[in-house]
């Protein structure tokens, strides 16, 4: 006696489950590169104080005087 082979149907949940894949896999990236940026602006900041970031938008929201606290030493920024 054999046992069937059965091939799994596309459904809808398959489907579904493939974009959350996708979803993930972009977010991840996504991710990825931010936190190789903010790496990157990290040993700059601490080579250069002074220096001027990607993330510095205004004098108000600005990523260097960020990094330079003791809370972001405590976090290791």
């Amino acid at each position: 006696m054999s046992i069937p082979e059965t091939i799994p149907e596309q459904t809808p949940a398959r489907i579904r489950h493939r974009g959350a894949y996708l979803e993930m896999l972009i977010g991840s990236i996504i991710g990825l590169m931010a936190s190789f940026v903010l790496a990157v602006d990290a040993l700059e900041l601490a080579a250069n104080p002074n220096a001027a970031f990607s993330c510095d938008i205004s004098a108000t929201i600005s990523c260097g005087t960020v990094g330079s606290t003791w809370q972001a030493n405590w976090l290791f920024f």
